[in-house]
This record gives structure tokens, C-alpha cells and sequence, in this order.
């Protein structure tokens, strides 16, 4: 209220409570300042935004409005700074506007049909399946002597980890077969379903089909496939176990997945404004407009600084 206490000498704080105090009010108007109303509902609203009590937010929104018709009286609301701090609020009301639309309606089944997709491994995975390899990698560029090289090492790995009794002796086993000419790994897998996606959240990897479906034909913990080719080599694999399946119920999704979907409207609805707005109003950008830019940018932070304030200490 710096404002008003220097350009009303003869006013004090008190003068907006004294006139709204003898103004006819009722229902859902709560004050009075001049002719602008302050409903019941404004107040809660700065009330729950600041996190004050309700007359503490009446008191500054008439603190507000006095200060408005202060800077309206003087012509102070016509200036640049003015402006565009209006601009600003109107622009984060219609935000605020959209954001309250997205949240009229709970989910769709469609949008958690959609979300489903995504977020597929912690809300709806078929069985999963836990294993390791050994490959004798394809070579790089064909050749029949090569490719036989490496189908020979592969089978030699079949036999050798056949009696294997847990997963770090088949990596033991396969790692200990010689494989001169040949690319031999030995690994762990992430966790991955019989259709051969890896059930790893976030992931859009997929395991070779031919590789996941003798994966997913071992029936028990420690069963070793024999020799499966795939695309890129010789495989042999063992089970390390399989996950039961994760099918959470539609509506529980519905819940868990009700806050994604009002960001997710909201963007859409916000991309949307933007396009149709843009394509309305004519949006013109100065040539050179980083250089400027980049030199406003060290003029603005000198004015910013204490050094350059005039009332710092």
C-alpha cells in the first residue's frame, strides 16, 4: 500500500474497512469497495490459495481493489509494466481454466485403455519370464565357414551347461567352452513376456520372437533349451523362473491413472489454444532476436543486483 500511503496523505489503512462496513451486503457478496463486489467464493479461493484464514484474504483483496482504483484514477494501469502484468494474469487464468475443465470428468475407458498400453508392465503383464543365454554371435558379414564355426561353439555350450545346477554355473559352463573366431556372451536377461516384450517400465525394447518363444516352452526353474537360432546368433537359455501375471482391476486404473490424464488433457487442451490462437493473432519475432536477447539479459541481472539498487544497504 506504499501507493496509496503516498499519494492519499490524508488516508490511513483503515478507510476501505469503514466504507464497506456501511454498505448494503448480503448473500453471496461478503464486502464492498466502491462498485466492486467481493463475492464469499473469492475469498475462499485466496484463502486456500495463500493458506490464511478468510478474513485475512477479504482483507487483501480490498487492499487490492483500493490500490486498483488508486493506480486507475492516476492513470497508472495504462502503462507498459501494467499491461503486460495483465496480460500475464489472463494468461494464467485461462490456464487455470483449462486445468479445471480437465478435471470435470474421471477417466474414460478409452484414456485408460491408452494409458494401460503405456504403463502395461504395473497394471496389466501376462506372465513374465526370468532367464540368461549364452550366444555365439552370427558373424558380421557372411560367411559360411564362420556361421558353422559358431553353430559348432553354440552346441558345445548346449553340452556343457546341461549340468549346470544354477544360473552362475551355466555362466561358469559357457564362458569355460573355447570359441576361437567366435563372439561368445554370456548374460542375464531383463524380464520379458512369451510374445517377446520386456516387461521393464518405460521400456519399448522387444526380445527376438523365435528367442522368446522357446523361452517361454521351458516349463521349470533350470530347464536349458538346446541350441535356438534367432536373428542375431546362436542361442542357448536357461529358466530362471517365471513372474505370475499383474492385472490390476479397471477401476482401480481408473484412479491410479486419473491424475496423468488430467495433465494429459490439459497439454492437449493448452497445444490446441495455442495452434488456434497463433493461427488467429499475427506473432512477429525481431531479426537478430537472440543477440538482443543476449544483450538485454546482462542488463537486466545489473539492474537486479543489490549494487545497483539504490535502497540497498
Amino acid at each position: 500500500m506504499a501507493l496509496l500511503a503516498e499519494g492519499f496523505s490524508g488516508c490511513h489503512r483503515g478507510a476501505p474497512e469503514n466504507t464497506t462496513a456501511h454498505a448494503k451486503i448480503g448473500g453471496e457478496i461478503v464486502a464492498r469497495v466502491g462498485d466492486v463486489d467481493l463475492p464469499a467464493s473469492l475469498v475462499r479461493d485466496v484463502a486456500t490459495a495463500r493458506g490464511t484464514a478468510p478474513a485475512a484474504a477479504l482483507a487483501l483483496l480490498i487492499d487490492d481493489v483500493v490500490a486498483a482504483k488508486y493506480a486507475a484514477a492516476h492513470g497508472l494501469d495504462r502503462t507498459a509494466a501494467v499491461n503486460v502484468a495483465v496480460t500475464s494474469v489472463r494468461g494464467r487464468a485461462t490456464i487455470d481454466h483449462v486445468k479445471a475443465a480437465a478435471r470435470q470428468e474421471p477417466p474414460s475407458d478409452d484414456e485408460v485403455r491408452a494409458l494401460t498400453e503405456i504403463h502395461w508392465v504395473e497394471v496389466d503383464a501376462p506372465e513374465t519370464i526370468v532367464a540368461l543365454h549364452a550366444i555365439a554371435l552370427r558373424p558380421k558379414k557372411a560367411d559360411p565357414r564362420l556361421e558353422a564355426a559358431a553353430k559348432a561353439v553354440a552346441a558345445n555350450i548346449a553340452a556343457a551347461v546341461a549340468s549346470a545346477v544354477d544360473a552362475a554355473d551355466f555362466e561358469a559352463k559357457a564362458n569355460a567352452v573355447p570359441h576361437p573366431e567366435v563372439e561368445v556372451v554370456v548374460q542375464p536377461l531383463d524380464p520379458f513376456t512369451a510374445d517377446g516384450r520386456v516387461a521393464v517400465a518405460g521400456s519399448q525394447d522387444r526380445i527376438d520372437t523365435q528367442f522368446a518363444t522357446a523361452a517361454a516352452a521351458l516349463a521349470a526353474p533350470g530347464a536349458t533349451t538346446g541350441v535356438v537360432e534367432s536373428s542375431f546368433g546362436w542361442h542357448v537359455i536357461r529358466l530362471v523362473g517365471k513372474r505370475p501375471p499383474r492385472v490390476i482391476a479397471l477401476e482401480e486404473r481408473r484412479r491410479m491413472f486419473s491424475q496423468e490424464v488430467f495433465l494429459r488433457r490439459t497439454h492437449d487442451s493448452l497445444d490446441f489454444l495455442e495452434r488456434t490462437m497463433t493461427e488467429r493473432e499475427s506473432v512477429t519475432r525481431a531479426n537478430g532476436l537472440e543477440e538482443i536477447l543476449a544483450e538485454a539479459l546482462p542488463a537486466a541481472r545489473a539492474q537486479d543486483s543489490p549494487a545497483a539498487s539504490p535502497t540497498a544497504p
